[in-house]
């Protein structure tokens, strides 16, 4: 669904910039100008959306820190719109837990890619991807989880297997990690600029599981302590543009991994950070 709503999305603006194009030609633009014009828009509102997450975030972003986390943007545009074309699961070493990526909100699979390249290089279990349904509460995400996990460790035959997620996609598998169901089926959670505690953006949401991360929502506040049993690292953004406040993404409890001043969906690009992930996950039976 995602995907479709971001082809659509593209095909407009690019139908809108063709349309700009014409009328400036006609204007007495030549086609040089024209095409710049549009691709300084093009970057522009794209830009404006990032600074905006960092204000509501309350983070006064340098320009290098605005620049990079809107060429992380864009990629992880195009790489959501190409989630039809890629496979679902990626093999791994056999004897060692499959490995789940779990994504963010209004995101989807194909977000994963840069990581699953560098986890094809790793020694860590099959790795598999889903697409999250669409407005759906946390509650409902945890429950879809749980069957997907018991479909991947019965094909599999493993015990357990190691969740990863970014943004709500960790959230998600926290409380999954929590729930009777995933108590005994979770071998080492790692989560990427997760709002374990909620997010103050989250208010801003119109569909159940945004509402569900807002700060002070009954479904993030009041979780057990993380059990001694399941390695848990959460890793996170001094700077985060959308976990407000940053510290949200850290986990009592856990190995709480600082990624410095980048963005959250730099989070998926930057090569120490997915290396990191890649470690913890070759530790993981």
């Amino acid at each position: 669904m995602i995907a479709a709503v971001l082809w659509i999305g593209a095909a407009l603006e690019l139908a809108l910039y063709t349309l700009l194009t014409v009328v400036l030609q006609r204007l007495g633009w030549q086609w040089g100008p024209a095409l710049t014009l549009c691709v300084a828009l093009a970057v522009s509102w794209r830009t404006g959306f990032i600074l905006m997450t960092f204000r509501l975030s309350r983070v006064a972003p340098r320009p290098a820190w605005a620049l990079t986390e809107t060429a992380a943007f864009t990629a992880a545009t195009v790489l959501m719109m190409c989630a039809p074309l890629m496979a679902r699961v990626s093999r791994g070493e056999s004897g060692r837990a499959p490995v789940l990526l779990l994504h963010g909100w209004n995101c989807n699979s194909g977000i994963w890619w840069p990581l699953r390249q560098v986890l094809r290089r790793s020694r860590c279990g099959d790795v598999y991807t889903v697409n999250l349904p669409a407005w759906r509460s946390l509650d409902a995400h945890v429950q879809f989880i749980a069957v997907q996990v018991e479909e991947i460790l019965a094909s599999s035959g493993q015990a357990r297997i190691a969740l990863v997620g970014h943004s709500m996609g960790g959230v998600i598998g926290r409380l999954y990690l929590a729930s009777d169901q995933g108590r005994d089926r979770v071998a080492r959670l790692v989560t990427l600029g997760s709002p374990h505690h909620g997010t103050s953006l989250g208010h801003r949401a119109l569909d159940p599981a945004g509402r569900d991360l807002n700060v002070g929502s009954v479904r993030v506040t009041g979780l057990p302590p993380l059990g001694t049993d399941v390695p848990v690292t959460a890793m996170y953004s001094e700077i985060d543009n959308f976990v407000a406040p940053q510290s949200s993404a850290l986990l009592e409890g856990a190995e709480n991994l600082s990624c410095g001043d980048i963005g959250h969906l730099q989070l998926l690009f930057t090569a120490p950070v997915l290396q990191a992930v890649a470690v913890r996950l070759e530790h993981t039976r």
